[in-house]
């Protein structure tokens, strides 16, 4: 009874629908950047200057062409995608910047509490603190939006194709 439950389930599971993505591949390295039906990029065009948002509708593979809201685009056409992903050094050095900056400022409050005898009237907190820590959670809000996205051209490096991952069954 196994079998036949695992037998019927594994064929249903290969006459599932096609999987169609584009991936994006470099060259001398095995990883590569899948994009998905339904997946929102942002591209550029050969010999355009300007970014294009578009939601991947469809993939035509024997054509090589990418449905992009109703527009139809030749995947030789496609120079360049964006992604929107922080990358993971600048999320890291955002994130020590904004630490170092909130533990500056409660170690200079301790210090201030315990260093004076009135805490209320002597200002052992200086402006000189602020502006440390000022600095230090405006420098981590530059660094995580300057670096919030990654560029790829293709060219040389890189490619893009669409790839048919279909299981036929036997």
């Amino acid at each position: 009874m196994r079998l036949l439950l695992l037998s019927f389930f594994l064929l249903c599971g290969f006459s599932s629908s096609a999987q169609v993505v584009l991936q994006m591949e470099k060259y001398g390295t095995p990883k590569t950047k899948k994009f998905y039906q339904g997946q929102k990029i942002t591209y550029l065009l050969n010999g355009q200057k300007e970014w294009f948002d578009g939601t991947i509708d469809q993939l035509i593979t024997d054509r090589k062409l990418i449905v992009f809201d109703q527009r139809y685009t030749k995947l030789e056409d496609v120079a360049g995608i964006r992604t929107y992903q922080n990358r993971a050094w600048s999320r890291a050095a955002a994130g020590g910047l904004y630490t170092f900056g909130l533990s500056w400022t409660g170690f200079s409050l301790v210090s201030a509490l315990v260093k004076s005898d009135n805490p209320l009237t002597d200002d052992p907190y200086t402006w000189g603190d602020v502006g440390v820590a000022g600095v230090s959670f405006g420098l981590g809000f530059l660094v995580q939006k300057l670096f919030r996205h990654n560029t790829y051209k293709f060219g040389k490096k890189r490619n893009l194709r669409i790839v048919d991952l279909t299981v036929v069954p036997f």
